[in-house]
């Protein structure tokens, strides 16, 4: 992707949801729709990130202990990776069955509208169980029980482990182990925003220094440009 491309997809996804951003992003090299699964939209927006900025990652997070900060440092290929696309898939347990897609972009920005956890949880799973059955009977997905729907949620875990990464910590300094839920769409979105933004202020500098247009900054090297740059500010 050259700098006019970046541009233009941070623009593009500018005063946009997050649910909408994830699918842009995810779009820029295949077409992705609202009901393509997470995984599947997880692994194109994480293709465009190898991309855009490499493989590694880096991050903090704050320990639920102490609060002190701990370091996120991990590679692409640690990440667990199996889309579904757009199939059906049944769970049993005990007398009880269910028939469930496994979540999208649609369903995400249906969640928007929860504040409570708990809440959001379940309409989830009322979205993306079409059926249920008991004995073989068919029943009201409200009817299932709690026991039912907690193995249910760790199956479609299994089944579309891209959809929600969680990454297993260790405080150093109180030495607390906790999850963190990592985002993969938030954290591209964060970092193709702030390349958009830096590259308009080296457009900016360039313009007032040279007298060059926004396409002319954009043909030049990213080494080049930083050479330039830091003559102007020198």
């Amino acid at each position: 992707m050259n700098t006019a491309e970046l541009v233009s997809l941070w623009e593009h996804g500018t005063g946009r949801s997050m649910v909408e951003r994830g699918v842009i992003l995810a779009s820029h090299n295949a077409r992705t729709l609202e009901s393509d699964s997470l995984g599947s939209r997880n692994e194109r927006i994480l293709a465009l990130r190898r991309d855009l900025f490499g493989p590694s990652f880096q991050s903090l997070a704050q320990c639920p202990g102490c609060g002190s900060y701990a370091e996120l440092s991990f590679h692409a290929d640690d990440m667990q990776f199996s889309p579904t696309e757009g199939v059906e898939h049944r769970f049993a347990s005990g007398e009880y069955e269910a028939v469930y897609h496994s979540p999208n972009s649609l369903d995400l920005a249906y969640l928007s509208r929860f504040d409570d956890e708990e809440q959001a949880e379940a309409a989830l799973l009322a979205r993306c169980v079409t059926e249920a059955r008991r004995n073989g009977e068919k029943i009201l997905v409200e009817a299932l029980p709690p026991e039912f729907l907690e193995e249910l949620d760790t199956e479609m875990d299994r089944v579309d482990p891209f959809a929600c990464q969680r990454i297993e910590l260790t405080c150093p300094e109180c030495a607390v182990k906790w999850t963190c839920i990592f985002d993969v769409a938030s954290f591209v979105w964060r970092e193709v925003s702030t390349a958009g933004k830096r590259t308009l202020q080296d457009v900016h500098d360039l313009a007032r220094a040279y007298g060059w247009t926004e396409e002319d900054v954009f043909k030049l090297s990213p080494s080049r440009r930083q050479m330039y740059l830091e003559m102007v500010n020198g």
